[in-house]
């Protein structure tokens, strides 16, 4: 299963979104108006030696007003920020988590949320990066 597929479910289980509902792997519907759109983003290279890919995910919300794409990013950082952090909240995952039969070790925001330009009908856009550590998979 691609890393999108699996970021998308392990949110949609954490119940923060809706994976078809409000929730989208890298194709960004005309509605609804309030809905997170998940993208592969520039990365960095492989750590071959040590198996792991470090794949870039962009996390896109888009939302009616800032507070409300703001606020969604924030829960789904909260989210995926324990993955492999040994000084967060869960302890179970400081050891990184599996989704579908691959071990994702870390997950790490690249900065704060950023504004981006407003649509055509004048919804809000905000984005914020991440890198990935995971295991070397043959998708």
């Amino acid at each position: 299963m691609s890393m999108l597929k699996d970021i998308a479910q392990y949110i949609t289980a954490s119940g923060i979104a809706t994976l078809q509902v409000d929730l989208f792997i890298a194709t960004e519907p005309s509605t609804p108006d309030n809905c997170v759109i998940l993208y592969e983003y520039t990365g960095r290279p492989p750590e071959m030696q040590a198996g792991y890919d470090l794949p870039g995910l962009q996390v896109r919300a888009r939302s009616t007003t800032w507070d409300i794409g703001r606020s969604k990013l924030q829960a789904i950082q909260d989210l995926l920020q324990e993955v492999g952090n040994e000084y967060g909240d869960d302890i179970d995952l400081a050891q990184g988590v599996t989704i579908n039969n691959t071990l994702y070790t870390r997950i790490e925001p690249q900065g704060g949320v950023i504004p981006a330009e407003r649509d055509k009908n004048k919804r809000h856009n905000t984005v914020q990066n991440y890198i990935i550590a995971k295991e070397r998979n043959n998708e």
